[in-house]
């Protein structure tokens, strides 16, 4: 009897084991988009905003936030990208605009041009209204090497200053590692 007994529990052991090195397995696995980011580009995550990756980019969210908690409203995030085109920056914002008045009931936006570091940066403000929510954007736009680097703040209107001074320090932070 005591053999069974200690059969038994290492099994139970030994399958607590596999679980825990699998879960493990899974966490350590970054997408190829993330590694491609990373290499192109940096930015400063603040301390108390997650990292996590969604629709080829790496979101930020707000701590205590979670992409998961809400699939369908992204807001209160700084989310970076790389997007490869052949489209001048200017066509790309006015096909992003075309696409965003399919899925927003009422918007409006605004474009300005500023020099960085990165070179020249376009930068959208965009006011939205989706059903009974509204929402504020800040992208910014960077050319270079034939990629779009887009680097974007937005929240629900109700937040969306909340969180404002921490996202512009992020998206001021960012870096296109130029690479000759």
């Amino acid at each position: 009897m005591k053999h069974i007994i200690v059969l038994i529990l290492f099994s139970v052991l030994f399958s607590c084991g596999s679980v825990n090195n699998k879960s493990g397995d899974v966490k350590s696995e970054i997408p190829p988009f993330v590694t491609k980011i990373k290499k192109l580009s940096k930015i400063q995550k603040l301390d108390n905003w997650n990292e996590e990756y969604w629709h080829e980019g790496i979101l930020f969210l707000v701590d205590g936030l979670k992409l998961a908690d809400n699939k369908d409203d992204v807001s209160n995030r700084v989310f970076v990208y790389i997007s490869e085109s052949e489209l001048s920056i200017y066509n790309y914002i006015k096909k992003g605009n075309e696409n965003r008045g399919k899925n927003y009931n009422d918007y409006k936006v605004d474009v300005e041009l500023k020099e960085t570091r990165n070179g020249s940066c376009y930068v959208e403000s965009i006011k939205a209204r989706k059903n009974e929510s509204y929402y504020k954007e800040l992208n910014n736009y960077y050319k270079y090497n034939g990629s779009i680097y887009v680097v974007s703040y937005r929240a629900q209107v109700k937040h969306y200053d909340l969180y404002l001074d921490e996202a512009v320090i992020m998206m001021r932070s960012f870096e296109i590692i130029k690479t000759e």
